[in-house]
């Protein structure tokens, strides 16, 4: 059964090539971002599947200040950060 069909262009994304996903299509699909997909190879092209009950939700075994605890301008780089132009801070030059 099919509910909609749209014709687009895969473009390059990166070193590899994307496709956009409407509105439209992503709310029939049930799919948002962060949907877990899988991907499979057909004689035809390609099908994509959303995976039921799986849900992408990254978690970060370390904590903010896990992160920060041993920062210093040395090893965080500070003396490779650059100074923005005024244009760049929506100043009149």
């Amino acid at each position: 059964m099919r509910f909609a069909k749209q014709e687009t262009s895969i473009q390059k994304w990166g070193n590899g090539l994307g496709l956009r996903i409407t509105k439209p299509l992503s709310q029939l699909a049930h799919f948002e971002a962060g949907t877990i997909v899988s991907v499979e190879v057909t004689k035809e092209g390609m099908m994509i599947k959303r995976l039921n009950g799986v849900s992408k939700k990254f978690q970060n075994p370390f904590s903010e200040s896990d992160l920060v605890n041993e920062l210093s301008p040395y090893t965080a780089h500070l003396d490779e950060l650059v100074t923005p132009l005024a244009t760049e801070m929506g100043e009149e030059v």
